[in-house]
Formats: C-alpha cells, structure tokens, sequence
C-alpha cells in the first residue's frame, strides 16, 4: 500500500499536479470529490475546499513546509489520516461535509477533531451495506465489526427508518436529521430550469440491477482470501442474490410484451463517464437473458445520463416503479407515487422497510402478474392507504420546506454562509 502511495506521488509530480503551497482558510470541506457527484446546484451557492481523499482518482496533492510539519505532528501510522488531518488544521474549516456517509476514514477523523469542527454526513444510498457488515461478522465471515467503526456526528438521512436501524445496528450517530434526499433535490432543481425537457409518461419504469464481479457491497476489509470467498460465484448467497435478480426482471420484462404497456428501463451506469462499468452492466443483461428477452430490453433502455437525472426522470415520468432495493424506489414513494419492491432473494435483510402492497416476496409469476396489474389500476391516494406506514418513514419530502433548504439553515448555524450572505 505504501509503495502504491509512493508511486501515485511520483505520477502526481511529473503529470504537474502537486501543489507546493499551503491552501487558504475555507468555511466549508467537503470530504472526498464523490460528494459532488450529481451535485449540480446546492453546493453552488459557497466557496468550498474539496478533500481528496481517493488515491485513484486524486488530482492535486499539497505539499509545503507548514504541511510537512503537520504530517509528523499528526502521523499515528496512517499517512492518509496524517495528511488529511494536517489540511483541516491549516484551512481552520468550520464545517466537514461528506455524502460519502459509510466512509470508514470520515468517521475516523470525526472522532479525533470533532471538537475543532463540525462534521456532516448525508445519506446517498440506502444502507443494505451495514446489514451485511453485521451478518458478515455474526456469522464469523469477517473478525471485525466494521460497523463499530462508523460515527457521525451529524447524518441527514433519508427517513426515520434510519435511525431505527441505526440503532439496531449499533451504530453510533450523534444526532439525526430525517430530511431526505440532497439529490432527489437536486433533481428537482433542475425540473425548474429545464421545464421544457419532457419525457412521455410511461407505465412502468423498471429499475434494474446487475452483477459483475461484486456481490456484495459492505465494506469487509483487505483480506484477499476473504473477498475472494465472499464474491465468489460458487457461493450460495451469491448464486441465490443472481437468480434473484434475473428472475424479477424476466417477470418484468414478460409482463410488459404480455400486456403491451410502456416499460422504461433506466440504467445505473453513464457510458460517458464511466465506460468500463457500463459495458459491464450491458454485458451482464446480454449473457443472462435470451435472444426474445434482450431484444425487447434494448428497446426499452434508457441510457444514463447523470447530468440530466435521466433515473429520477424516467422514474417520476412512470406511473408505476418496480425495482429490488434501489432508493429510487424510496424517491418514488416519499414523493406520493407508487411503487412495488420486490424480494426474489432468500435474505430478509432485502425485504423493503414498509409493508402492505408495496412490497412482494418471492413468488409466482400469476402472483406477480396480479400484484401489478392492481398497482397500475390504482390511484396513488389509495396506495397510500394500503402500506403499513407513512411515506416519511422512508423518504422525507416537504416541497415547502426541502432538505437543500434545511441543510443551507444548518450550515448557516454552524456558521458556513453562502456567496450571497457574505
């Protein structure tokens, strides 16, 4: 790893992109340069220092006399921590902000200096990822409870079915914030300036899910023979999760030629910008499905396009979602719409946190074809009146009062203003 790093700092100084100087004083850090993914307003509004904290993608690296101090004032055996230690102490932030909620080093910073500064984590995914970390350890998989690990301060998240969960887990948050989605908000942002861009209703948008080489997402540690047990192919949680997923979407897909409706399939991965990953997914659809099956899923893809929220626009285009554990389906239902997640997989970890007839178990096709047929027929009033809980325990939603604008009162609390106030 370390030889890894010193190589990176090599590559770093002949490609120009180290810094020999001291970065200034900002309000306002934001942890890792992933918190800006699909951030195309909020955080317009400041001035704001970017923590780089991936050494992959990391594109400047600051080095100076001052920040050579720090490192060794800092350095505990982790160069990393020392040096991201080192530039919160130069640039004297008064806020730390990652939407990188489940980053282990995040935490591990917040509990050394979260009395010289605040430190912020918003919720950017639904957090499945803990539930395996816990299964994971209880079995004896993994010798370490990286849950333990986990501690912020201050979580915006998505509902209040977080911090039940949370708390189940045991893992420690300071205080919570059920406000929602940031970029759900953001989306909604961008419909107020680009009104005129108008997808036609479909029926059903299908929010599909694939698999490579990962099968599991939760944060297991570096031991290679564990990763490699864990992600094997020949594993049966793994072959079960697979079978799980094709066998929803081939429902999908034979219900929409059965019936003829509108079917819109969004994909996760933007071929411009990650390519790689993208010829991925579509090569999981084209070794899995038959020659009828992928024929009519082409037709009703729609590729990813993350600067024009082509998901939440597909999906809030729809009158009907149906996915397996993607927050889209959370979106969809904390904005008053309906939508059916759907557990083909034997782990009750991936059963949806609200039930009543937006959720389904593994079942039949005639049982499927009957639970969607109601869905589609019905108003969304009347879904609301048959789940066991309010729309808010998953997703907070408040038009009025949205999360970008609870989170810009908070900042300013904590006293981040932004370019207009100052």
């Amino acid at each position: 790893m370390k030889l890894k790093i010193l190589f990176k700092i090599i590559y770093l100084l002949i490609e120009g992109k180290i810094k020999f100087k001291t970065p200034k004083n900002f309000d306002l850090v934001i942890y890792d340069i992933k918190s800006l993914n699909d951030m195309n307003f909020f955080f317009k509004q400041y001035n704001y220092f970017v923590m780089e904290t991936r050494l992959d993608i990391i594109k400047k690296l600051y080095i100076s006399p001052k920040i050579i101090f720090y490192l060794f004032k800092n350095y505990t055996g982790s160069l990393s921590n020392a040096y991201i230690l080192s530039l919160l102490e130069i640039i004297k932030p008064k806020v730390v902000l990652t939407r990188v909620d489940n980053s282990i080093k995040f935490s591990e910073i917040a509990k050394v200096c979260e009395k010289k500064y605040v430190f912020i984590a918003i919720q950017s995914a639904a957090r499945i990822d803990y539930a395996w970390n816990n299964v994971f350890y209880k079995t004896k998989k993994i010798d370490i409870n990286f849950n333990e690990k986990i501690y912020l301060p201050h979580f915006f998240c998505f509902g209040e079915y977080e911090i039940k969960q949370f708390k189940d887990l045991n893992i420690k948050v300071q205080n919570f914030y059920p406000t929602g989605d940031l970029q759900f908000s953001e989306y909604l942002e961008y419909k107020k300036k680009n009104i005129h861009n108008i997808i036609k209703k479909k029926d059903i948008c299908f929010i599909t899910d694939y698999i490579v080489d990962r099968y599991h997402h939760a944060y297991i540690g570096t031991n290679k023979k564990v990763i490699e047990e864990l992600n094997s192919h020949t594993n049966e949680i793994n072959i079960n999760k697979k079978k799980g997923i094709l066998k929803l979407l081939k429902y999908v897909i034979y219900f929409a030629q059965q019936n003829k409706i509108n079917l819109a399939i969004p994909l996760k991965r933007d071929k411009k910008l990650h390519p790689k990953l993208s010829s991925d997914e579509k090569k999981f659809f084209e070794n899995n499905l038959n020659k009828v099956e992928l024929e009519y899923f082409n037709k009703c893809v729609v590729e990813k396009d993350r600067q024009n929220y082509s998901s939440l626009e597909t999906l809030m285009s729809s009158n009907l979602a149906i996915g397996w554990t993607s927050t889209l389906l959370r979106n969809k239902i904390g904005a008053g719409g309906k939508a059916l997640a759907c557990n083909f997989i034997d782990q009750k970890l991936y059963n949806f946190p609200i039930n009543g007839i937006c959720s389904l178990q593994d079942c039949n096709y005639d049982e499927f074809e009957k639970r969607v047929n109601n869905l589609l027929s019905m108003s969304e009033k009347d879904f609301q009146l048959k789940i066991d809980k309010k729309p808010s325990y998953i997703m907070k939603f408040d038009e009025v009062m949205p999360i970008s604008e609870i989170l810009k009162r908070k900042l300013h609390d904590f006293g981040v203003s932004t370019n207009l106030e100052k």
